[in-house]
């Protein structure tokens, strides 16, 4: 039994299609942590206050969500290669913001709507690879959301993060992994 996973993990890390999707896989990791580490503590923390650091991350989840379900249409309309194509101008958009923004009282508003943006630009992504983790059996899918849900439980009963946080990546596993049918 313990051959067989070797053998079938093997397998997998050979593929070209998993040697294709591995490059968005980790940019999607590295804007992940860009979002929870210095867009929390540079824009959310200095500028709204920790207490709105919540609110940021529901504005993330509520649009991360919704773009997930618009690009899935987009995705078995039209393909990867619109959503590649819109990730790569939101994420210049949004980084280039990000680096040319000068924060004043006027324009505190912006946090919340670059944290929207990120969770636009992180959605395509999901969806480009969860299309491809639907190639895997039904069994896998449902066993990579238990993992999700699991972990996501864990890591927030150890690091005691936010309830919003915690329910923001409980949704997305969800409509990544497709156990939302919608």
């Amino acid at each position: 039994m313990l051959f067989n996973s070797f053998r079938d993990t093997f397998k997998q890390i050979i593929m070209l299609k998993q040697i294709l999707i591995t490059p968005i896989s980790i940019y999607l990791g590295m804007v992940i942590a860009f979002l929870i580490s210095e867009l929390t503590r540079s824009y959310a923390s200095c500028i709204l206050g920790v207490s709105q650091v919540g609110s940021c991350f529901i504005a993330n989840a509520v649009v991360n969500g919704t773009s997930c379900i618009l690009a899935g249409k987009i995705l078995g309309k039209y393909g990867n290669v619109p959503l590649l194509l819109f990730q790569l101008f939101t994420n210049s958009i949004f980084y280039i913001i990000c680096l040319l923004w000068i924060p004043t009282p006027s324009t505190t508003w912006l946090v919340y709507v670059l944290f929207a943006f990120n969770g636009l630009c992180c959605s395509t992504g999901q969806v480009t690879v969860g299309n491809y983790l639907r190639s895997i059996p039904k069994q896998g899918d449902l066993l990579h959301v238990m993992v999700i849900l699991l972990c996501n439980w864990l890591r927030h009963r150890i690091h005691h993060e936010s309830c919003s946080l915690h329910a923001g990546e409980n949704l997305h596993a969800y409509f990544i992994y497709g156990c939302v049918n919608i």
